[in-house]
C-alpha cells in the first residue's frame, strides 16, 4: 500500500465532436463538499481542484491519454458555456468509449496512523465482494448528475482508488449481496422495499440500468422526477437537468426551449417543468412532482400554481419569458383587483401557430434535430507522455 500526495499532473485542452474523436472516458463522479486544495496543470497554467477528482485524475491518466471531466472541461463560471455544454452532457457520457465511476478511495484501516489527508491511496489487491455494503453507500449512487452519467454508458468502469471492476460485475456482486435477483426485480418491487433501498442505495440506479430493460430507458419526465426524488444536488436546478438525457424525445423538444439555463430562477424551472409535467402526464396530480422538486405547502405552491393556471406551455415560443411576466404583472395584480388581473390577461399574450398544432406534428419536423449530433465541441483533457 502506498499513498501518492504531490505527484505532478499535467495535461492540455484539444477540441473535438464528441462522435469523432480518439477513444475517451468521461468521469462519473462527486465533487464532494472539499475546498479546491490540489493542482494540476492545464496547458502549462495551475488549475485549481478538489482533491477526490484530483484521486481519479492520477489514477486515469495511467491508462486513459483522453480524459473528459466536467470541473475542468467546462468552465463553471461561464453560463453561456456551461449552458451550451451542459445541453450535450447526455451525448458526451453515450459516446464515450467507457464511462469511469469513481467511488473514490478504499477505506484506512483501522491499524494504520496517518496525519493529514489522504489525497490517493493505491491497494494491492481489494477485496470488492467483501466491501460491497461500504461501496453500495458512497455519496455516488445518491447524486442527480450521476444517474444520466451511469445509464447512458455503452461500457461502465468502477473504480476504487487504484482497483477496477468492469459494470456488469459490479452489478452481480451488489445483487448477491443484496440477495435479490437483478433480471427478476421490477422497479414497483424494489420502491415496496424502502428498507432494502435505504442499507444498498446503488441498488435503484443499477436494476435501471439492467440490459434486459435499456428500451425503457428514455422515460416521461414526470416518471424520472418521481422516481429518483431522493436524488441530491448543490444546485436545486439540477434536479431536473440533470434527467434531460433521459427524457423521451418528443419530451426533449419542449424542454429544451428552455432547459438548461442557469439564468433561469427557481421560479421559473419550477413553474416550467409543472407545467411540462401537468401537460404530458394528464390526470396525474401535482403533489409528487412538488414533493420531488423540494417545493414545500404553502404560499410558494400557490404562487407556481397561479401560474400554472394562466400559462400555455405548449403554445409558447419562450416558456420562461412567459413565467416572469405572468409572476411579475398579473400575479401582484390578482391579489389587488382579480377580475382586472384577468382582463388584463386576456389581452397581453398572443401565441403563435404552434398552439393549434399536434405535438406528432411538430416532431416529424424537428425529430432529427432533437436526436442528431451536436455541432458545438466539446473539450477534452489530454495527458502529456
Amino acid at each position: 500500500m502506498k499513498g501518492a500526495h504531490h505527484r505532478d499532473l499535467r495535461f492540455q485542452f484539444i477540441q473535438v465532436v464528441p462522435s469523432q474523436t480518439q477513444q475517451y472516458t468521461a468521469i462519473s463522479y462527486t465533487w464532494g463538499n472539499d475546498a479546491q486544495t490540489e493542482t494540476i496543470h492545464v496547458d502549462g497554467q495551475p488549475f485549481r481542484i478538489r482533491p477526490n477528482l484530483w484521486a481519479c485524475l492520477y489514477t486515469l491518466c495511467h491508462c486513459w491519454q483522453y480524459i473528459w471531466a466536467d470541473a475542468v472541461c467546462i468552465n463553471q463560471d461561464d453560463v453561456t458555456e456551461k449552458n451550451q455544454q451542459v445541453r450535450m452532457m447526455d451525448q458526451i457520457y453515450k459516446n464515450a468509449t467507457v464511462v469511469s465511476v469513481w467511488l473514490g478511495l478504499v477505506p484506512l484501516p483501522d491499524w494504520l496512523n496517518v496525519s493529514g489527508p489522504v489525497v490517493t491511496l493505491e491497494v494491492d489487491d481489494f477485496d470488492w465482494a467483501e466491501s460491497m455494503e461500504d461501496l453500495a453507500n458512497r455519496p455516488y449512487w445518491t447524486r442527480s448528475w450521476t444517474i444520466q452519467e451511469y445509464m447512458l454508458a455503452r461500457e461502465i468502469h468502477v473504480y476504487c482508488s487504484n482497483s477496477r471492476v468492469e459494470g456488469l460485475f459490479f452489478q452481480d456482486l451488489l445483487s448477491r449481496a443484496a440477495g435479490i435477483n437483478l433480471l427478476s426485480i421490477q422497479d414497483d418491487d424494489l420502491a415496496a422495499q424502502p428498507d432494502l433501498i435505504r442499507k444498498w442505495p446503488a441498488l435503484s440506479i443499477n436494476v435501471g440500468r439492467h440490459v434486459d430493460r435499456m428500451p425503457e430507458l428514455y422515460q416521461p419526465l414526470h416518471d424520472l422526477l418521481i422516481r429518483h426524488a431522493n436524488a441530491q444536488s448543490k444546485d436545486p436546478r439540477d434536479k431536473v437537468f440533470a434527467l434531460l438525457g433521459l427524457v423521451l424525445p418528443e419530451e426533449q423538444f419542449y424542454l429544451m426551449k428552455s432547459f438548461p439555463n442557469y439564468n433561469l430562477s427557481m421560479e421559473q424551472v419550477n413553474a416550467i417543468t409543472l407545467s411540462h409535467t401537468q401537460f404530458f402526464a394528464v390526470g396525474q396530480p401535482l403533489e409528487p412532482i412538488f414533493r420531488a422538486l423540494r417545493i414545500p405547502e404553502g404560499r410558494d405552491r400557490r404562487r407556481l400554481l397561479q401560474i400554472l393556471g394562466r400559462m400555455d406551455y405548449i403554445g409558447a415560443d419562450d416558456p420562461a419569458a412567459e413565467v416572469t411576466f405572468i409572476s411579475t404583472c398579473l400575479l401582484p395584480h390578482m391579489d389587488e383587483d382579480p377580475e382586472a388581473a384577468s382582463r388584463m390577461f386576456d389581452g397581453a399574450v398572443t401565441y403563435n401557430v404552434a398552439r393549434s398544432r399536434n405535438i406528432s406534428g411538430i416532431m416529424k419536423c424537428v425529430g432529427g434535430a432533437v436526436v442528431g449530433i451536436p455541432l458545438l465541441c466539446i473539450v477534452a483533457i489530454r495527458l502529456w507522455r
